[in-house]
């Protein structure tokens, strides 16, 4: 499935909002929306300020294989 440009605006316009509350809260998207996106994009904008250390804790096997897939590709 190809992502639009209008589609990309909206995540990173939900990940400038997180960001301008601190960092707290949750990006309360159906499945689809882009959240592994938006956190790999606010992940990556952190490191490039910083040398930090991400931790990505996540219920399941199958999911941990998800975020190493998408990590890689971006």
């Amino acid at each position: 499935m190809a992502v639009t440009q209008k589609q990309i605006d909206r995540q990173i316009e939900g990940a400038i909002k997180w960001k301008d509350k601190a960092g707290i809260g949750i990006l309360w998207w159906f499945t689809g929306v882009g959240k592994t996106f938006v956190a790999i994009w606010i992940i990556n904008q952190m490191l490039v300020k910083a040398d930090k250390r991400i931790i990505i804790i996540v219920p399941s096997v199958p999911l941990k294989k998800q975020w190493n897939d998408r990590i890689d590709k971006f």
